[in-house]
């Protein structure tokens, strides 16, 4: 049994979901089915600071703790 199996099972989920890499549709299907056109733009929008993808060869991957902490770091209401 290795140490990862002896954590509970709410940190083991938390340890997968940081080392978890997501790729470009399932993040265009996790902000409601958005273009690939929208996630470029976001991440060329320097105000926005949109989790950058890593690179393989040249398919992109996000880690999802980085989208999640993102979300959860937007404002929930527009300032008037």
């Amino acid at each position: 049994m290795t140490a990862v199996e002896n954590l509970p099972s709410d940190n083991l989920s938390k340890i997968e979901s940081q080392h978890r890499l997501i790729g470009a549709s399932t993040v265009r299907a996790m902000f409601d089915g958005v273009s690939d056109m929208t996630l470029w733009r976001w991440l060329k929008d320097t105000k926005l600071n949109f989790p950058k993808p890593i690179y393989m060869q040249r398919r992109r991957f996000w880690r999802e703790a980085e989208l999640i902490e993102w979300i959860n770091n937007r404002p929930r209401e527009l300032a008037e």
